[in-house]
C-alpha cells in the first residue's frame, strides 16, 4: 500500500468511526486486530493491513449505512448486543468471522423499513416540529433507534 493510501485509509476509518460513535476497542474487536493497533488508527499515524484492512473497510461500511437508519450513539449497542437475525451472534463478531455479507442483508432490512413524517404542535408555542421515525412491524424486536432527519 503507497503511503498516499495508507493515509487515506486511516483518515476514513478516524472519519467513520467518529461517525458511528466507535471506539479503538470496538476496531479491535470488529477487525480482529489488537487494541494498540486500533488506537493508531483512529489516531491516523498507521493503517490496518491485509486482513485487518479488509474487515475494517467492511465495519466502516456498515458503519456509514447504519448511520441512516439509527441514531449515532446506539450504532456501538447494535454491534454489540446478540441479534435473533444473526443466530444470535454479535454483529461485530460475525463481521470479525469473515460474514459481511448476514450482516449487510440485516443492515439493508433496517433500510427498507417504512418512514414516516410526524407533526407535533406546540399548543403553547404554536409552532410546529417535525421527525422522521422508522416503523417497527408490531411485535418486533426494535434493532434501532429512530431516526432523525438530517
Amino acid at each position: 500500500m503507497t503511503a498516499v493510501a495508507h493515509a487515506s485509509l486511516a483518515a476514513e476509518i478516524a472519519r467513520v468511526a467518529k461517525l458511528g460513535n466507535l471506539t479503538a476497542a470496538h476496531l479491535a474487536e470488529g477487525t480482529g486486530g489488537d487494541p494498540s493497533s486500533a488506537r493508531r488508527w483512529l489516531r491516523g499515524t498507521r493503517a490496518p493491513s491485509g486482513v485487518h484492512a479488509v474487515r475494517a473497510l467492511e465495519l466502516m461500511s456498515l458503519v456509514e449505512r447504519l448511520a441512516q437508519v439509527m441514531q449515532a450513539a446506539y450504532i456501538p449497542i447494535w454491534l454489540i448486543k446478540p441479534i435473533e437475525r444473526l443466530d444470535d451472534r454479535r454483529p461485530i463478531d460475525v463481521i470479525r468471522a469473515g460474514d459481511y455479507r448476514s450482516v449487510s442483508r440485516l443492515v439493508a432490512s433496517l433500510e427498507g423499513m417504512p418512514v414516516s413524517y410526524v407533526l407535533s404542535l406546540d399548543v403553547d408555542t404554536g409552532s410546529v416540529h417535525g421527525v422522521f421515525v422508522r416503523h417497527i412491524p408490531d411485535g418486533g424486536d426494535p434493532l434501532y433507534e429512530p431516526v432523525r432527519a438530517s
